[in-house]
């Protein structure tokens, strides 16, 4: 809820780094110097051998894809993945010293 306390703070761990306060609430993700980085609820040392969409697909969904819905992913990527001619076009006429 809304009004649920989450950490007292002191100013000298806010000036530290806010090392070991909790001060952000995400439903993707926790880390602590006890676990390392959980993602999903899967440890991050047990999912570097998946490929960056099936990470993708975890963090937006809660689970894994299957086999289908990686291929799916996967295509959706690939239409998106084309940079139409026009941008193309504008990126090449603006000026070199242009701030990214």
């Amino acid at each position: 809820t809304g009004d649920k306390k989450i950490s007292d703070v002191t100013v000298a761990q806010a000036y530290g780094g806010m090392r070991g306060v909790r001060g952000f609430v995400c439903d993707t993700s926790s880390v602590s110097a006890e676990t390392g980085l959980i993602i999903r609820g899967y440890p991050l040392l047990e999912i570097t051998h998946l490929l960056p969409e099936e990470v993708f697909f975890l963090l937006i969904t809660g689970d894994l894809p299957t086999a289908e819905e990686l291929a799916d992913l996967k295509s959706q990527y690939s239409s998106q993945a084309v940079v139409p001619s026009y941008v193309w076009d504008v990126m090449k006429k603006m000026p070199e010293d242009s701030h990214p």
